[in-house]
């Protein structure tokens, strides 16, 4: 897959509405669910750092299983190429509506929803801070392309996967947009000194044994910035591939809806497909095992 040129990147721009209270804070994992669920994106329970656009993700009684990419389904022993284009672009994720501090150990709870690592237990805040995630990214393959490859005859291995699996019972989902960051920042509320356990300047790791590279870094008196070693994947927007019943052909459904906040004022529209929710727009929190190809599951 080919990035478009930087003429032609689109940039995003989504909103988190995050409302938290000082004294009484609502658990963080829900809070976290509903800012996902306000903006239609499936958010992984294990942030990662291989699912791309164009993740193929099998779903059968509520279990998904990531089964490579649509790039992966080409012949090897062919000349067949793939190339649907990508679109980039910066997704600012911040709050911006009664913005109040969390508590510390809110904050570190919320971050471990968003990290791969664990940050609490490893990170010793000192008072309540704002977060910001910075660097956050997305990457997206606009929805006509996608139906144009499925059209077109590089895909027909493809095509032909997705058959199989659709015929096991399965349902079958494309991430067409991976949202991704490597980077978050602590700001104590007033000014005061975020963490009287770390110096500024000192660089600290929040990691242990095989896991992730994340680490931590004082840069003022009340400011930390947590650092990862790559970006990781920690939402996705999909779309079902379905099969037309008349034409026994593949066509790519996105569901629509109407994000809260901000994006949903004038035209702004967006598509997405829940994974493993009960209702097309029960966006719950999914954990995607990782496997082999598994064409020939049950």
């Amino acid at each position: 897959m080919n990035t478009l040129p930087s003429s032609k990147i689109a940039k995003l721009l989504f909103t988190f509405l995050l409302v938290m209270s000082t004294t009484a804070c609502p658990d963080p994992q829900k809070a976290a669910d509903q800012i996902f669920n306000d903006e239609g994106l499936n958010r992984l329970r294990k942030p990662n750092d291989y699912m791309q656009v164009g993740s193929i993700i099998i779903v059968k009684d509520k279990k998904a299983i990531y089964a490579d990419n649509m790039t992966d389904y080409v012949p090897a022993d062919t000349n067949t190429t793939v190339a649907v284009p990508l679109v980039s672009g910066r997704a600012v994720i911040k709050s911006y509506q009664n913005e109040t501090a969390m508590t510390a150990e809110t904050a570190l709870n919320f971050l471990d929803s968003f990290m791969p690592v664990k940050a609490s237990g490893k990170l010793a805040l000192s008072t309540n801070v704002k977060m910001d995630m910075i660097n956050a990214n997305v990457k997206r393959m606009k929805i006509p392309d996608m139906r144009n490859f499925l059209s077109d005859d590089t895909s027909a291995a493809f095509r032909a996967a997705v058959m199989r699996y659709l015929q096991k019972g399965n349902k079958v989902f494309i991430a067409y947009e991976t949202y991704t960051t490597n980077k978050f920042k602590l700001t104590a509320d007033g000014g005061k000194d975020i963490s009287v356990g770390a110096t500024v300047g000192e660089i600290k790791p929040i990691f242990s044994g095989a896991e992730p590279k994340f680490t931590y870094k004082k840069t003022s008196k009340s400011e930390i910035v947590i650092n990862g070693d790559t970006y990781y994947v920690f939402a996705l927007r999909t779309g079902e591939l379905v099969m037309d019943q008349q034409t026994r052909t593949l066509d790519f459904v996105e569901t629509k809806f109407a994000p809260k906040g901000v994006l949903a004022a004038g035209t702004d529209v967006r598509f997405s497909s829940a994974l493993v929710g009960d209702k097309p727009l029960d966006f719950k929190p999914v954990e995607i095992v990782r496997e082999t190809r598994v064409e020939d599951q049950p």
